[in-house]
């Protein structure tokens, strides 16, 4: 989490490429997410560069795996933020 802001990882798994499903909300950012019993509307935004240093550091805190793929790759692995829509 990031404030209110669910925070998802492109990390494929320290490959050199991106998933395909973080092209895919580049394309269309509109998504529905479940989290427990509930099913939101929300919308993903690329965490912008600052930022995402930030939430990277907490990250690897969190899960320390997430260092090896970023060690295995040469790109900057993206965050994507997926902020709830208020209906």
């Amino acid at each position: 989490m990031d404030e209110d802001r669910y925070v998802i990882i492109a990390s494929n798994a320290g490959f050199d490429y991106h998933p395909a499903w973080f092209h895919n909300l580049s394309k269309n950012p509109h998504v529905q997410i479940e989290v427990g019993q509930q099913i939101l509307q929300a919308e993903a935004k690329t965490v912008d560069p600052e930022r995402r240093n930030v939430l990277w550091e907490k990250l690897i805190k969190l899960a320390p795996g997430y260092a090896a793929y970023e060690r295995k790759t040469k790109r900057v692995i993206p965050l994507v933020a997926l902020q709830p829509l208020t209906s």
